[in-house]
């Protein structure tokens, strides 16, 4: 995503529900770029294909697992 010419970072969370993952949710409430943060029913991450379809249609520029 783009604005004025400036890439908004896009950051990949998994885990949210999790004690690290929910610091990281609170943390990066004022974050202004995009923060994903999928549940486990909607990206199963023991299946390969479904993560790397994800992937590369989300095209993140960070993953926090």
């Amino acid at each position: 995503m783009e604005i004025l010419g400036e890439k908004k970072l896009k950051i990949l969370l998994l885990g949210k529900s999790g004690l690290l993952g929910s610091a990281f949710v609170s943390a990066l409430a004022d974050f202004e770029g995009e923060v994903l943060a999928p549940s486990r029913a909607e990206l199963d991450i023991e299946d390969f294909g479904e993560v790397r379809t994800f992937l590369e249609h989300e095209r993140p520029d960070f993953v926090i697992n």
